[in-house]
């Protein structure tokens, strides 16, 4: 607890480190976050409102990696964060293959980010992705929530 700084290179040549738990959140440096696994490393800090934003997507990806060890009210707060900045989430959830499952069984791709994740997963050529998005829409999301000129289609 009484952890106030980590050195930005305290974690370099580390390659089997799987994740480091932070009893405290609030550091003098924000040079951790920039660790190659950064995800794991921040896995345990409790409020996303605690990670300087320009790492936050980074924290819902190893949300999404290790997700059960995460208390109730810890795991509401990603939920919501995820949820909100949905749009923002988009190529880390079709970069990193755990983040886009979290996303639609927690159905947290609403309509109006919904085509963004298609056309991007098409653009990649991503068919499992595509497919994924598509029983996504056709379980999740109803016709009523799409405008009616909706083209969607695969063609």
């Amino acid at each position: 607890n009484s952890v106030t700084e980590i050195g930005g290179s305290a974690f370099e040549g580390w390659s089997s480190l799987r994740s480091v738990t932070l009893a405290k959140h609030h550091f003098r440096t924000n040079s951790i976050f920039d660790a190659l696994n950064t995800a794991s490393i921040i896995t345990c800090i409790a409020l996303i409102s605690d990670i300087p934003e320009q790492y936050r997507t980074k924290a819902c990806v190893g949300f999404a990696l290790h997700e059960n060890e995460y208390p109730e009210d810890f795991r509401k707060n990603y939920l919501d964060y995820i949820r909100t900045h949905a749009a923002k989430m988009c190529e880390a959830a079709l970069k990193f293959p755990e983040l886009l499952p979290l996303m639609c069984r927690e159905k947290l791709i609403g309509a109006d980010v919904f085509p963004d994740f298609l056309d991007e997963s098409l653009r990649r050529e991503a068919v499992e992705t595509t497919a994924l998005l598509l029983e996504y829409k056709q379980n999740c999301l109803t016709d009523a929530s799409f405008p009616q000129d909706d083209d969607l289609s695969l063609d």
